[in-house]
């Protein structure tokens, strides 16, 4: 699934990755250990949790992490809400599906700044 694709990108360009099963899996992931986290990249529509309320959860606990947000929903309302939803929160970068390995390491690089130049 798309989850093993970008575990597997982000691991060829450096990154250790946390993979999680859904939102609730990543919430605690994240809350057992906040400080091994340089970013997270969530999907909108993860089972369980959606991305909006994780990100939510994650910026309570670490106001500051970098958070990707990927999402497939291509009609206008879905795209308005996303919007929304993502100033609300804080969010700067939505990756539109389908997207490349490219266009996600220059995001992450984007979000993380120069410490990425290198790949890691």
């Amino acid at each position: 699934g798309i989850r093993t694709v970008l575990v597997r990108i982000l691991t060829k360009h450096g990154f250790r990755c946390v993979a999680a099963v859904d939102g609730h899996d990543g919430l605690v992931r994240f809350q057992n250990a906040p400080e091994r986290y340089a970013a997270a990249v969530l999907d909108v529509m993860m089972p369980g949790m959606n991305g909006f309320v994780l990100a939510r959860e994650i910026r309570r606990l670490v106001p500051q992490l970098p958070i990707l947000l990927s999402s497939g929903l291509s009609n206008d309302t879905a795209q308005d809400d996303t919007r929304h939803a993502m100033a609300e929160i804080g969010l700067r970068t939505l990756l539109r599906k389908p997207y490349g390995e490219e266009e996600l390491i220059a995001a992450l690089a984007a979000e993380l700044g120069p410490a990425v130049d290198a790949g890691v």
